[in-house]
């Protein structure tokens, strides 16, 4: 029980200081009642720093998105160039090819040519072996004749 009376005690003096303390606003608020004008000076503060603030942001945001799509135009501008180079580079590239392709077609012809002409050549040789054996062989035939 005596737990419960401090514990009374204790909020009955918190009462009495509370009631105290609303006596003592009440009594301010009395001799100095709160100015109209100075509540809209407050509230008009708050809304131009809050515009302020809003608008430096909106600023820096509009500069953010200008810079980007500067860099964006420049990205595209170097994309353009590059696909272009690279297109370039492709068709200098395949005019190479056909231009080697060409070449190796020529290539192969005159290999074929040279190929047709050793073979030629080959049979030329051999028939003109064949015919130093003949006239070698006549000449002995002829020589066996005489005797």
């Amino acid at each position: 029980m005596k737990k419960n009376t401090n514990l009374e005690d204790e909020f009955q003096t918190e009462c009495e200081e509370a009631e105290e303390m609303q006596k003592r606003m009440d009594n301010f608020y009395r001799r100095n009642p709160p100015r109209e004008d100075l509540a809209l000076q407050n509230i008009l503060q708050e809304i131009s720093a809050d515009y302020l603030t809003t608008n430096r942001e909106n600023k820096q945001l509009k500069e953010e998105k200008n810079r980007l799509e500067n860099c964006l135009k420049m990205v595209k501008e170097f994309a353009v160039n590059d696909q272009f180079k690279l297109k370039s580079r492709v068709e200098t590239a395949e005019e190479i090819i056909k231009e080697r392709e060409k070449d190796i077609q020529e290539l192969q012809a005159s290999k074929q040519k040279f190929q047709n002409l050793s073979i030629f050549s080959f049979s030329l040789l051999g028939l003109i072996g064949l015919i130093f054996l003949l006239s070698k062989w006549r000449k002995r035939n002829q020589n066996q004749l005489e005797k």
